[in-house]
Order: structure tokens, then sequence, then C-alpha cells
């Protein structure tokens, strides 16, 4: 579901802090996060912890596909992909004047 349905309907939040690697949690490794998307018409608006949460805004209606890669330190990788709605890029400006 995007973050502001009404003000940006094609900006979503992803988060991959649901990850988990037992090595991480005991504090002797690391995860770096990449996501990758089907369609470049996509701008980030801002990420946290090593791209483990990210903010993207979709420029393009349609179905998109974003895959996300988690990686350790010693080179261990995992890949999720979900498939994403994106219904409207619509971004209205409302001003009211009295």
């Amino acid at each position: 579901m995007p973050t502001k349905i009404w003000t940006y309907p094609s900006e979503f939040t992803l988060d991959a802090s649901s990850t988990m690697d037992i090595d991480v949690e005991n504090k002797v490794d690391s995860l770096e996060y990449s996501w990758d998307f089907s369609t470049k018409d996509v701008d980030i608006i801002s990420t946290e912890n090593n791209n483990e949460k990210m903010v993207v805004r979709f420029n393009s209606i349609g179905r998109h596909k974003i895959t996300l890669t988690a990686t350790d330190e010693y080179g261990k990788a995992t890949k999720l992909t979900k498939l994403l709605d994106v219904k409207s890029t619509l971004r209205p400006q409302i001003e009211a004047i009295p």
C-alpha cells in the first residue's frame, strides 16, 4: 500500500527489517541490502540503515517487479521478489483560498 495514498499514491516504503540472520543477531556479521526494480522510472526518496528501509516513488502506472537481495559479509545472499501494483501517479496539490 502506498505511504500517503492521497498525496503520493505512487510512493511506497520498502522495509527489509524483518530479515533475520543469527550471526547478525549475535553481532558477528552484518547484512547489506540492494533493491532492483523492473522499471527505471522510479525515484528513490530516502534510505535508512544500509538500504534496509527505503522510500520510493514510481513515475509510471502498472505492475512493477521489485527484488530485494540481502547479502552477508561472507557473500551469502538471498533474494525475494514481489510484484507491486501502481494504480496512479497523480500528485494533486490542493490550495484553498478564502
